[in-house]
């Protein structure tokens, strides 16, 4: 079997990859996404093989939470490393990211048989950094507005948008991709700091596109000051959404990795080949 972490035969696949889900960062890391080994996802069998093979509660634990962290990070992982193959194109100007580009963002759609649709902003610019007493460093960024009724002349309609809109919500995780002229493309990921009703609407730009303004929490503060700081004329700036609601995701895969397989209610019905048999259910009073 070829175990999570230092249990493969291999060793780690990259910085987050490990045996016991409390040191699994919830969030991706850069080499994590761009890694060419496929994640260790053991399967939900009786009979099959586990590295928490004599405790039944840890590895129905260690299970669920490999399994939903991969489905709601997956298509965000696809989209990042379809944009990058793109940016990297030698046929680029043919590409379906030069597409999305041309039209101001939108949504791309990822190759193969579990394609997903990414939504992407352009023309990204940084405006400044500034300290949040709840997410701490926080890069101030623009965008153009994607198609969609985020374009309205008016601006009631699109702050009616930005409310109603799934799109880019508080603490949404994103990825921020640089082209550099004659470089390799590079990316680091952030979580979004502000409310879609707290976006604000700058002068137009980019042949009359509004503008929209947004938060940025980089998971590394180090590349986040160092992308901020690295600014050059010609660079291209992308950002990447992911296309599962985050915030909805995260705090149960925190639950999970803070449970004690010895403090989990009703463990003895959860885990596979459980006998209840011999369990009354009572008639509702």
């Amino acid at each position: 079997m070829d175990g999570p972490g230092v249990l493969s035969p291999h060793g780690p696949r990259h910085s987050n990859d490990h045996a016991h889900i409390q040191d699994l960062s919830v969030a991706p890391t850069t080499d994590e996404i761009t890694s060419v080994h496929k994640p260790y996802l053991p399967l939900y069998t009786p009979d099959a093989e586990h590295h928490l093979q004599d405790d039944k509660v840890a590895r129905m634990l260690d299970i669920q939470f490999r399994m939903v962290r991969e489905d709601s990070l997956r298509g965000f992982d696809s989209g990042i490393k379809a944009v990058l193959r793109d940016l990297d194109s030698d046929k680029f100007d043919e590409s379906q990211l030069a597409q999305r580009l041309g039209a101001g963002g939108g949504f791309y759609v990822t190759p193969g048989e579990h394609s997903v649709a990414v939504p992407l902003l352009a023309n990204i610019e940084f405006e400044g950094v500034a300290l949040d007493h709840i997410a701490g460093l926080v890069v101030s960024a623009s965008a153009d507005s994607p198609p969609s009724a985020a374009r309205a002349t008016s601006m009631k309609k699109r702050q009616s948008f930005w409310e109603s809109s799934p799109r880019l919500p508080m603490g949404g995780l994103v990825a921020i991709v640089t082209k550099r002229l004659g470089g390799d493309p590079t990316f680091a990921l952030a979580t979004l700091t502000m409310m879609p009703n707290q976006f604000r609407h700058s002068k137009p730009a980019h042949d009359d596109r509004p503008r929209l303004g947004f938060g940025l929490h980089f998971l590394d503060n180090h590349e986040g000051l160092r992308m901020f700081q690295d600014v050059k004329a010609g660079d291209l700036r992308i950002l990447v959404e992911s296309p599962v609601l985050y915030p909805a995701v995260w705090p149960f895969l925190e639950t999970l990795k803070a449970i004690h397989p010895q403090e989990l209610p009703l463990s003895r019905y959860f885990v596979p080949n459980a006998d209840l048999s011999s369990i009354e259910i009572d008639i509702p009073a």
